[in-house]
């Protein structure tokens, strides 16, 4: 063994994937079975034992064989003393995997591995294992001291290490229990800067971004391999509408030039964590490991790598992360390190859904509680986040997923169901530690004030402990049922009016997310009816109103479903590799799709290519609606964008003498966008108005004089 020893430096970088032995020149018939048994012995160790020195020199023996056996009828004596050093190795192996898991007291840490500079100088850890009872956990680096166990289960240690915020490497802690003990290597990396792409931006998003919203189960199989994973409880059926489909990370990777060619800048894929619950878990928002990828989705690396090459072709990331609950799957859930860190652990307790029930002068205490501490369903548990144990994890965690992928932005679900004081920390602490990064609320409420109440507003006296931003759900109404209905003093595209003349509640309602449709509700064409008119209309005043526009995916293939959501989050053609059409090739793409995604680019390009300076520093205004259109614009520094739907089945004129104080040129106006390119708007110049074509939106440029 000291050959071995002697040579061990050199080895170990060895690698052999394949057995060594395939290819060597076959030995005399009278010692095949000889040779066989040898060969079978080596490939159990290249397979099983993975030491490469070993097998270095196990290859050398055989060599050394082969070579007798040429010369030496009776092999028996050599073959003993492989089998005497197999056995002995095997036994060694044994031996040091025994010992090791003897010795081996905890088998994870959340969070797995810090970051330096993070906004705080104590990090909470918790440390799984079998049985913890009587463990201490203690830093042997100097720099670094590890607080007294605050958990109540014997699975847990919950500890907070006083960091040195400025250190840059690894923590070596010793965790014992009784004569037992383990050194674990922890460590710290430099916390990466995520800044604006454009530096003169304030967040990572701005107003001159477009979002794509994608459902990765529903978006591309890239790698079938990943479909079926042992030890997951739920596996693939794509012919179930809530079942798991199989899109994955690769598939979406390999989607990123689709995505870039319609002019989107930004991609927000709903969660990509572990859901490893038993049924429905293709949608991601029933967590059963907070630091984990679900390995039907792909790796870790194979996020972060789509995550660089995105940014890198100037697509921002924003992830998708839930608060308020998590999966009745989850260890923490199942096993937790106290009851208290859920509410109504036993009781499984439903919320009213009653978002007003939190600013409501006049609410009911056990209504308001009701609908913060409920739970969302059945199998999505609330987390009690004012146990500061439980904050600190949610908000460590977030911190933790910015820097291992360096993202963008962060949409949160459910935003208002979470409690208001553990929004504010978290809101805080992320602002304290990534200032730049653009944070959202999902704020799914019926009326305007309500929602206006969880934005930076003009009654907020911590806007700190506010998001940069909420969805906006009242431009999504006012747009969907606005041109499902005819116009009307109050009603049709009067609702848009309506809606954006109460934007003096927001003090930076240029951040809103906007949107017709998501994930939760009906596909938008689907809602007209199929009428493409009012889908390429929808999309024309998204883009051109206030905002950050988002758009879900598919939208740009006319999608309709409607009904459950397993419905609407349907595959993309092309979605397997073995489907009849892929609309990821050009040339496969039916004239309607080609036609609505030119005009989607078209739209966007106006926002993040050619007028950008207007869509960030333009002074926005809208019309007085008239006889079924809806006007707007906004005024640049050389030059106006105005902006028409006529939702009428008539002709109408745009009366324009509104605008006369503007002082602009018209026979200079040109339009840049028309959704019907058989038609084109006249201008009278007695009337001074543009008469629109019937179910026709425009944008034209006017300079000023």
């Amino acid at each position: 063994m000291v050959f071995i020893g002697d040579f061990d430096k050199k080895l170990r970088a060895v690698t052999i994937k394949q057995p060594p032995f395939e290819n060597e020149e076959k030995i005399g018939k009278r010692d095949e079975k000889n040779s066989n048994l040898i060969t079978m012995l080596a490939n159990i160790f290249n397979n099983k034992c993975k030491n490469d020195t070993f097998i270095w020199f196990f290859h050398r023996l055989h060599k050394n064989c082969n070579t007798m056996n040429n010369g030496v009828k009776n092999t028996r004596t050599i073959l003993g003393l492989l089998l005497l050093l197999a056995s002995g190795y095997v036994n060694a192996q044994l031996l040091t995997s025994k010992k090791q898991k003897q010795s081996q007291i905890c088998e994870r840490i959340d969070p797995p591995n810090w970051y330096c500079k993070m906004g705080n100088d104590t990090l909470q850890m918790l440390f799984y294992g079998e049985n913890l009872e009587g463990a201490v956990v203690k830093s042997l680096t100097k720099g670094f001291s590890i607080g007294p166990n605050r958990s109540n289960s014997n699975s847990y240690l919950l500890c907070d290490m006083l960091l040195n915020r400025e250190f840059v490497g690894t923590v070596n802690l010793e965790i014992s229990q009784g004569k037992k003990k383990q050194i674990l290597n922890y460590e710290i990396a430099t916390k990466p800067e995520i800044k604006p792409i454009n530096k003169k931006d304030r967040f990572t998003l701005s107003p001159n971004d477009v979002m794509y919203l994608i459902m990765p189960d529903r978006f591309k199989n890239g790698d079938e391999s990943n479909d079926a994973v042992k030890g997951m409880l739920e596996g693939l059926d794509q012919k179930d509408p809530f079942g798991r489909h199989g899109g994955d990370i690769k598939g979406i990777h390999e989607s990123l030039s689709y995505i870039k060619q319609m002019g989107y800048t930004s991609v927000w894929m709903t969660p990509l964590w572990e859901n490893n619950q038993p049924k429905q878990s293709y949608h991601g928002y029933a967590c059963t490991d907070h630091y984990a990828i679900d390995a039907r989705f792909g790796s870790l690396e194979e996020y972060q790598e789509l995550c660089k090459d995105a940014r890198d072709s100037g697509i921002k990331m924003v992830i998708d992360l839930v608060y308020n609950h998590t999966g009745h799957k989850h260890p923490l859930f199942e096993n937790p390190v106290d009851t208290n860190w859920f509410h109504h652990y036993s009781e499984k307790k439903i919320t009213n859904y009653r978002l007003a029930t939190i600013p409501d002068p006049y609410a009911l205490n056990e209504d308001r509680k009701r609908m913060e501490q409920g739970w969302f369903v059945k199998e999505m548990p609330d987390w009690n986040q004012s146990n500061p144990d439980v904050a600190r994890y949610l908000i460590q965690n977030t911190l933790w997923w910015l820097a291992t992928a360096k993202l963008d932005g962060i949409r949160v679900d459910t935003y208002p169901y979470s409690e208001l004081d553990f929004l504010k920390r978290l809101n805080h602490r992320l602002k304290l530690t990534f200032p730049h990064v653009f944070l959202f609320g999902e704020t799914w409420e019926v009326n305007v004030a309500t929602q206006a109440v969880y934005a930076p507003n003009i009654f907020s006296v911590d806007e700190m402990g506010k998001p940069n931003s909420i969805t906006d759900f009242q431009v999504c109404f006012a747009l969907q049922n606005g041109l499902k209905e005819k116009w009307n003093w109050d009603g049709g595209l009067s609702r848009l009016y309506y809606t954006l003349a109460s934007d003096y509640l927001y003090l930076h309602p240029e951040y809103l997310v906007t949107f017709v449709d998501n994930h939760d509700i009906d596909r938008i064409n689907g809602q007209y009816g199929n009428e493409k008119w009012k889908t390429k209309m929808s999309l024309g005043l998204l883009n051109m109103t206030r905002g950050i526009p988002c758009v879900f995916y598919g939208t740009e293939l006319l999608m309709s479903k409607t009904g459950s959501h397993g419905d609407i989050r349907e595959d993309m053609p092309g979605f397997n590799k073995c489907d009849d059409r892929s609309v990821f090739q050009v040339e496969q793409r039916s004239e309607s799709e080609r036609e609505m995604i030119s005009w989607i680019s078209s739209l966007n390009k106006l926002r993040t290519q050619t007028h950008t300076k207007h869509f960030k520093d333009g002074k926005r205004f809208q019309m007085v609606p008239t006889e079924g259109i809806y006007a707007a614009g906004i005024k640049g520094q050389s030059s106006v964008l105005l902006y028409a739907g006529n939702q009428s089945e008539t002709a109408q004129n745009l009366d324009v003498t509104a605008l006369k104080d503007m002082n602009l040129d018209w026979e200079r106006a040109r339009i840049l966008l028309n959704s019907n390119a058989n038609d084109k708007a006249v201008y009278d110049w007695e009337l001074k108005s543009w008469q629109l074509q019937a179910h026709s939106f425009y944008v034209w440029e006017i300079p000023i004089k």
